[in-house]
């Protein structure tokens, strides 16, 4: 095992190789802050140019954080079988994962996608890690031991994501080796999370440059170049962390076939520092020549000399001029052609290597079909795959993360299932919705090192849903031999249209009972008996008897007796002697009654001939 002393070495080297690609995510942060050099000032000022810098970086940066904060993430986890307690234990674990996903962005103030959404625009790659926070676990009162813990109010992981730029990730055949991750920190926060020992001489706002170096195994902290001590245990460190694993995730995007760190990742405007080049550099000239020859140029005909006369062009200056002076304003001709050309071409360039101008909400500046603009857009979600692909890999990493680490080191700790408790959406006998707090336990010991985990992103635009909607009726639809094309578990999961299929059942068959005129019926009886309990005492004064109306409709709600059936008629006794029609002989034909008085027996009516068309009669023959 190595020592702090080799860590902090195999810390620095790891570094020193991500120099390159620091330098060039530094780069990047210009356009999207807006950050010009001096450089740049300097060489624009002999030109004779106004520099400016147009958001042409920072709204295609913006806009992928736009459209991915309003989607909703989808976790799945499979099933260890198909047994009935496997699925249990899965849905359990969805419910224990999407609840920590929610308290690490409570506890943050964050949104986890609008910050991966920034970071993989920005860096090309999105990085996160799962923290177990010790200080959330409350010790066992009824126990002696220092080990027995218990969980409280929060579960003890925080998931955090970080900025790709700071983490330098190492990898080996399967998958991240070691990760090295390095900021800057305050001294106040360093103490708040190690105690006030550290880093003593030192005040509370100033910065040190903190560094952690974590593997499978072990970890360990620097502030400055010095060794940070535990905080338990006080040593320097190396430490075993006991979480089954690396807790760290590191995804790329935009990937290459170099394995250089400054290669390996494509950054989404790292193919446009060109073109934004080009464009600043073309608006600036614009802008010059605006500023220089509209509005602000006078031709001036005097005698007098440069020296004691010059115009006073500040807003509200008053020049002195001699009666035979004469100032007459120039106006400044077209803009170049070229420069529009030009522009054209740059502007085309930079929506093929970002998102079409549709998706920003502008004129395609022709006519078009709503087809036509659909398939615009399209493209330009085709832009966003890459990236959408990395933060799904990445939760799915984190999340996976957070199941190997309960099952090692959290379940051992509390000797026990996990309680954790989250709000679900729950309705009153009035159908009124409400927030209740729900308790669970999640035993991950019974995973048996099954840490397989499913993330998804919801649809981009809300144009999607609609699509989506319609394609779901169609593949519903019956066919010719009366089957739709997919059942509703596969049309649900392959269209998004909700995020647990399970409880959508649940909320559709409360409201299909709800909907029936008995349960209806009784949910009036029931509120028309809560209303005059609350207005007895008002109605006391007008002589009404709340009671006895009360009375009139529980006796409503109570189950009325079904009524007896009604017993079947009786044949009537036949004379003596008298046989039966299927007792009589053969040769004697049952007796016919003859017709009552004034009544001619029935004309007996001819058969129809053979071939005869339907609805001809013999009359007709």
């Amino acid at each position: 095992m190595a020592d702090i002393e080799e860590l902090w070495e195999l810390c620095t080297q790891t570094i020193d190789k991500y120099s390159e690609r620091d330098s060039d995510l530094d780069d990047l942060e210009d356009y999207y802050f807006l950050e010009s050099t001096k450089d740049d000032e300097a060489k624009a000022k002999e030109e004779g140019i106004e520099l400016v810098h147009l958001p042409h970086g920072t709204n295609v940066v913006d806009l992928v954080q736009d459209l991915l904060v309003s989607t909703e993430l989808t976790v799945t986890v499979p099933a260890k079988s198909e047994n009935v307690t496997d699925k249990s234990l899965a849905d359990v674990a969805e419910l224990y994962l999407q609840t920590i996903l929610e308290q690490s962005e409570r506890v943050q103030r964050i949104t986890m996608l609008s910050r991966a959404a920034w970071t993989v625009a920005m860096r090309g790659a999105v990085a996160g890690r799962v923290v177990p926070v010790k200080r959330w676990l409350e010790k066992q009162k009824d126990s002696d031991e220092d080990t027995a813990y218990e969980v409280k109010d929060r579960v003890p992981f925080l998931i955090q994501l970080r900025d790709a730029r700071q983490v330098y990730p190492e990898f080996g055949l399967d998958g991240l080796a070691f990760v090295v991750d390095q900021w800057k920190r305050t001294v106040q926060d360093v103490r708040d999370s190690y105690g006030d020992d550290v880093l003593r001489g030192k005040k509370l706002t100033e910065e040190v440059e903190w560094r952690e170096y974590w593997d499978a195994r072990q970890y360990c902290y620097w502030a400055d170049g010095e060794p940070v001590p535990h905080p338990d245990s006080g040593g320097d460190g190396p430490w075993p962390h006991g979480l089954g694993g690396i807790p760290y995730a590191f995804e790329f995007a935009r990937q290459t076939a170099k394995a250089e760190p400054e290669k390996r990742a494509r950054p989404f405007l790292a193919a446009m520092r060109a073109v934004i080049d080009r464009m600043d550099r073309l608006d600036s000239m614009e802008h010059t020549f605006v500023g220089q020859y509209i509005g602000s140029s006078w031709l001036v005909n005097t005698q007098q000399n440069q020296e004691s006369f010059r115009l006073d062009l500040r807003p509200g200056a008053i020049n002195y001029l001699e009666p035979e002076d004469r100032v007459t304003p120039l106006q400044g001709g077209r803009t170049p052609i070229e420069l529009d050309k030009a522009r054209g071409k740059l502007e085309t360039m930079f929506e093929r290597g970002t998102f079409p101008g549709s998706l920003f909400g502008q004129d395609p500046g022709r006519v078009m079909a709503g087809y036509a603009i659909n398939l615009l857009n399209q493209s330009g979600q085709v832009r966003l795959n890459a990236m959408v692909a990395a933060i799904e890999r990445l939760f799915e990493s984190l999340l996976s993360n957070v199941l190997m680490a309960s099952e090692t080191w959290l379940c051992p700790a509390i000797g026990g299932a996990v309680p954790f408790t989250r709000l679900v959406q729950s309705e009153d006998g009035g159908g009124r919705g409400y927030n209740v707090r729900q308790e669970n336990s999640f035993d991950a010991r019974k995973l048996d090192g099954n840490h397989q985990v499913s993330v998804q992103v919801g649809e981009i635009l809300a144009a999607d849903e609609q699509v989506n909607l319609q394609m779901a009726l169609a593949a519903r639809t019956p066919g010719p031999d009366q089957r739709p094309l997919l059942s509703d578990e596969t049309i649900f999961e392959k269209f998004k249209l909700g995020t647990n299929q399970a409880e959508e059942r649940e909320r559709i068959e409360r409201q299909m009972a709800l909907s029936h005129p008995a349960v209806q019926q009784l949910t009036m009886t029931l509120n028309a008996i809560k209303a005059l309990e609350a207005l007895a005492k008002p109605l006391k004064k007008y002589k009404v008897d709340v009671g006895l109306i009360i009375e009139q409709l529980t006796a409503e709600l109570q189950p009325q007796p079904e009524p007896e059936p009604e017993p079947e008629p009786q044949p009537e006794p036949m004379p003596p002697g008298a046989m039966l029609p299927e007792e009589m002989p053969p040769e004697m034909p049952p007796m016919e009654q003859a017709p009552p008085m004034g009544e001619e027996p029935p004309m007996e009516e001819f058969p129809m001939p053979p071939m005869m068309p339907p609805g001809m009669g013999p009359e007709m023959m």
